[in-house]
């Protein structure tokens, strides 16, 4: 992959993906169950414990990123909790926050015996508390304890992710896909069918349209590349119930076109008139919101050549909001920004683009997902399963999942695989990992997602002794074979 992101810029966008989690100890439960609420609320994973026995079994299961601990509590102190901690080759790296509810020369005596990651004497209130999480945090670099950096290991160089779809039809131009995630409109995508008998091909300039099931991946059946070309050829085609005659694959109806000059509107008036489009001028953001009322039904979408963040922008933006979904068309918005991410109801363009860039974005804006899932029924076709493949980058890996690099966002609960060696021997041959959230990298068509790997209530640490003992017998390996 291109455009790498290295040294702080990515270390700060690692640290936002991560989902901090907490062991509090405490002495009796209630006394836990208002800071329990607070982490929450701050944004942490919490688990409460009111004895070294509990508390023990829990931070096996879980490898927490921070203990908080009172000084004595129900069957031993917290000098014999970190002993315990320090003697385990794993959890040993968990730092320990102590809170001495006391001030008294004993407790605070016994606490100081040992090298705690920090203390909190007295009342514990959430400004010192707050303080002292975000100090240890940075200790940390805000990552897990646990995490190790694979930004430039050698399986990064080859390395490739899957995720499955289901090429469902054609409709008027489109190839149009199921899937459980979103796709960037200058992703380029190797899609592979799950029958050898269709070749592989290429998909480009996609969109996005979100159904009640899941997510549409429209593709321009012009863009698409490879020996596959002659299947997608014959992929049936999906009536809407607004479906134009085969004369007029754009459809009939109306967009509406806000731009300060008007010469510019005329042009491309003039150019999609031969493509059975109407363009209705709007000089100003009211005139077009007056527009879409005036003739609901009628407007297939509307394109804003600039929406400025500024009071008339946001003004409009609330009025557009309020609009009933049936007469709310979806909206294209031209963009001079790299870091715009479109939505089934907002697609920005970025500008300056060409006459078929805008052309594919209106016929998709044209589809609706409630016709197309409508259409797909009345053709009965079971489709054909496919993967997408895409390059990957594991910036780092730790002890439930990891952060990898993609060149497009992929939407949360998304499961997808690992076409990699390392990690098919590692996680097994068909063991799909899921997106828990993403984040796009600024100025930069790159995102950061967040996966898990490990199953819901498995053991962490037996799962991040496995991951530890994995990459070392993969860095051996890869020692004997450059020796010999």
């Amino acid at each position: 992959m291109t455009n790498i992101i290295t040294g702080a810029n990515m270390t700060e966008m690692i640290n936002t993906l991560i989902k901090h989690t907490i062991v509090i100890l405490v002495s009796r439960r209630e006394k836990g169950i208002s800071l329990d609420s607070f982490l929450s609320n701050m944004g942490f994973q919490v688990f409460l414990a009111e004895s070294l026995y509990e508390a023990g079994k829990v931070i096996e299961q879980e490898m927490p990123h921070l203990v908080i601990t009172e000084a004595i509590v129900s069957d031993g102190n917290a000098v014999i909790l970190y002993d315990k901690l320090q003697n385990n080759e794993i959890l040993k790296k968990i730092p320990i926050l102590v809170h001495i509810p006391r001030k008294v020369r004993q407790d605070v005596e016994l606490v100081a015996s040992r090298r705690f990651a920090g203390f909190i004497l007295g009342a514990l209130d959430p400004k010192s508390l707050v303080s002292k999480l975000n100090a240890v945090i940075e200790e940390q670099s805000g990552f897990s304890p646990y995490y190790i950096d694979t930004s430039s290991h050698p399986f990064n160089h080859d390395l490739t992710v899957s995720m499955n779809g289901k090429v469902v039809g054609q409709c008027r131009g489109m190839v149009v896909s199921e899937s459980g995630f979103e796709i960037h409109s200058t992703a380029s995508l190797l899609c592979l069918p799950g029958d050898k008998k269709y070749s592989p091909v290429v998909f480009r300039a996609p969109t996005n349209l979100r159904s009640s099931s899941g997510i549409f991946n429209l593709f321009p059946i012009n863009k698409v590349v490879g020996k596959g070309r002659l299947w997608v050829s014959h992929l049936p085609e999906i009536n809407l119930t607004s479906n134009p005659p085969p004369d007029q694959l754009m459809g009939n109806k109306t967009v509406i076109y806000f731009d300060s000059m008007e010469d510019r509107f005329k042009q491309f008036s003039h150019i999609l008139k031969a493509y059975n489009v109407d363009l209705v001028y709007a000089p100003s953001l009211n005139r077009c919101i007056s527009l879409i009322r005036q003739r609901p039904g009628e407007i297939g979408c509307a394109y804003l050549h600039e929406l400025t963040n500024d009071a008339s922008g946001i003004a409009w933006k609330n009025e557009y909001m309020k609009l009933p979904s049936e007469v709310k068309p979806p909206l294209i918005i031209g963009t001079s920004s790299m870091n715009a991410k479109s939505t089934s109801d907002v697609r920005f363009l970025k500008r300056p683009f060409g006459m078929g860039q805008f052309l594919e974005n209106i016929k998709a804006a044209f589809i609706r997902s409630g016709e197309l899932t409508k259409g797909m029924e009345k053709t009965g076709y079971q489709g054909i399963s496919v993967q997408y493949k895409v390059s990957a980058r594991i910036l780092g890996l730790d002890e439930s999942g990891g952060i990898m690099e993609v060149s497009f966002p992929v939407a949360a609960g998304s499961p997808f695989l690992f076409d990699h060696k390392f990690f098919r021997t590692f996680l097994g041959e068909d063991t799909a990992v899921y997106v828990e959230s993403s984040q796009k990298v600024d100025g930069q068509l790159l995102w950061h997602v967040r996966f898990r790997s490990l199953e819901q209530g498995a053991s962490k640490s037996r799962y991040w002794s496995r991951l530890v003992k994995a990459l070392e017998e993969l860095a051996e390996d890869a020692e004997l074979r450059h020796s010999a």
